[in-house]
């Protein structure tokens, strides 16, 4: 939400949130932000938004999200997985000794509001529980909207940097959805077309009624000794690789599983395989 001076309302080309499972309450971007029009009806009253979305539904979080991790995985090669929530690692429940690699996948997470403590992109205790692993040599995969711009504190800050070998150098949106509501619709959503790793792939941008969209993704500056592998349409990093001498690391600014297409994402994630258990 924004809330300044002169400007409020919910601005979608910032954040266009995210549902629980599934939703039909968005009509369409919001147009209007000055609060002098609060109380009018129609265009130039404040809320007043767009309707292209009216009557569809939004995919948001189904907490499923694993499930095309894993088959992305299978597909790669014979791999063992286990899969477990964060909490489990935070709470101490879960144990990665014996564990090659992790992939911690974040989606759309990040701190706001009253909620902010809950929805911490990276707490104290992973990564705590991230340090010792990749201190004994484990691969680490991340990947999330706000794997960057979320972070809120210097721990925070001081693993991005220092453990995944990267930081946040801006923001990326889907070129045909700068303007607010326009160039896509919820049967054929918004994406924007990525290189790297001798291929090319389409990240979905904006939501449909079975997938979400990453709307606003973290562009990543490489540290150090990591460097980009997948880089978005005007050039900015979207995935980082850091190779150091006890472990390696990939960190994507946006989430895995908006990576277009079953084919693409068992492509990319033999690529991070490869990349992570063969030092």
């Amino acid at each position: 939400m924004v809330e300044t001076a002169d400007s409020l309302g919910f601005d979608t080309n910032i954040d266009a949130g995210v549902p629980y499972m599934v939703s039909a309450s968005m009509a369409g971007a919001q147009l209007n932000f000055n609060p002098e029009k609060a109380g009018r009806v129609g265009p130039g009253a404040l809320g007043y938004c767009l309707d292209d979305n009216a009557g569809t539904f939004v995919a948001g979080n189904t907490f499923n999200f694993i499930r095309e991790h894993a088959n992305a995985i299978y597909a790669a090669g014979s791999y063992n997985i286990v899969s477990c929530s964060s909490e489990a690692i935070e709470r101490g429940l879960v144990s990665l000794e014996g564990i090659q690699a992790v992939d911690l996948l974040l989606g759309l997470e990040k701190p706001e509001g009253v909620y902010a403590s809950r929805y911490k992109v990276f707490p104290s205790n992973l990564i705590r529980a991230l340090r010792s692993f990749t201190s004994k040599g484990g691969g680490l995969l991340v990947s999330g909207a706000y794997v960057a711009s979320g972070l809120e504190d210097h721990e925070e800050n001081t693993f991005l940097n220092d453990v995944l070998g990267c930081s946040l150098s801006g923001y990326h949106t889907a070129p045909n959805t700068s303007d607010p509501g326009r160039g896509s619709s919820p049967e054929e959503p918004a994406s924007s077309h990525l290189r790297g790793m001798g291929t090319t792939l389409e990240m979905q941008c904006t939501s449909t009624a079975s997938h979400y969209g990453s709307h606003r993704s973290d562009i990543l500056s490489a540290r150090g000794s990591a460097f980009p592998t997948i880089v978005y349409e005007d050039g900015g990093a979207a995935c980082v690789a850091y190779d150091g001498s006890r472990y390696r690391a990939l960190t994507m600014g946006f989430p895995f599983e908006c990576i277009k297409t079953p084919k693409k994402q068992a492509d990319i994630m033999k690529g991070f395989l490869h990349f992570l258990l063969n030092k």
